[in-house]
């Protein structure tokens, strides 16, 4: 096997109601995984109840876990419409220039109702993707960072 990764997905939060508030919990972390060829596309999947699945050439060395994010601040049993977008679509090497994981999409709800004091936790995961190269992954930390929106839906 090659190339022990630490993968640890940096968050950006944003909340768009003006006196709702989004706090990170937990952060996003794939944990430590090794990526054993890169001949062919593999895909790492962390669902948010923290379920790992793996096909192809991962395997797992220490668990990670999903993102956990408090909201807080929205007005009694609201409708929240949850988007999350990251401005790459890759997960990088700390250093720099070596092969990246594409984001092929981030799992969450789609909508969330807050409970009856205005907050609700949401759990998000991620499915990422060996290039399939034959580019051999390097060795250390790799980040990502993400955008969390939760708008109250119109009615």
């Amino acid at each position: 096997m090659k190339g022990f990764l630490l993968t640890v997905l940096l968050l950006l939060v944003v909340a768009t109601a003006s006196s709702a508030q989004v706090e990170l919990n937990q952060p996003l972390s794939l944990g430590k995984i090794v990526a054993a060829h890169n001949q062919d596309v593999s895909e790492f999947m962390m669902q948010p109840n923290g379920q790992m699945i793996l096909s192809g050439d991962f395997w797992i060395v220490e668990r990670g876990q999903p993102a956990e994010f408090l909201l807080t601040g929205f007005k009694p049993f609201e409708d929240l419409t949850i988007r999350v977008e990251t401005d790459n679509g890759f997960v990088n090497h700390f250093n720099g220039n070596f092969e990246a994981f594409k984001i092929d999409r981030f799992l969450y709800p789609q909508t969330v109702r807050v409970n009856a004091y205005g907050d609700a936790v949401i759990r998000v995961g991620i499915v990422i993707q060996s290039s399939g190269s034959g580019t051999a992954y390097q060795n250390g930390p790799y980040r990502a960072a993400f955008n969390l929106y939760a708008d109250p839906v119109e009615q």
